[in-house]
């Protein structure tokens, strides 16, 4: 799969690192892998720097099932930081963002270890 994921349970994060080109649904496979492993509420670091998105027309879906889960309150949503590449703009990651709308703490980045620093100060 073109992203590699970590639910470290101990440390409440996820760490998600997209490479290549990624579908709508490696997307939804994440977020359900996510949900399965219960730990939505956890923080989550995804970076997206050396990722494409195969299928951008079908962002929504995932992102509605972002909404969907926090809509019927099974749980917290987590913080967010989506880590992008430096002065490149990316309408696919910020597409997303606004389209899942759940209410959390959620910022971009151009460097891993400051997002990862913000996280950590959420604690």
């Amino acid at each position: 799969m073109p992203i590699s994921l970590d639910i470290d349970h101990q440390k409440q994060l996820i760490t998600a690192t997209a490479d290549g080109e990624v579908s709508s649904q490696d997307l939804q496979h994440v977020i359900a892998d996510i949900i399965a492993a219960r730990a939505m509420q956890y923080r989550k670091l995804f970076d997206v720097t050396a990722a494409r998105v195969s299928d951008a027309s079908r962002i929504g879906e995932v992102a509605a099932t972002v909404r969907l889960y926090a809509a019927k309150a099974f749980g917290d949503v987590g913080p967010v930081a989506v880590v992008i590449a430096p002065n490149v703009e990316s309408p696919v990651a910020r597409s997303f963002v606004a389209l899942a709308l759940a209410e959390r703490p959620l910022r971009f980045f151009e460097d891993r270890a400051a997002a990862l620093d913000w996280l950590n100060g959420l604690l």
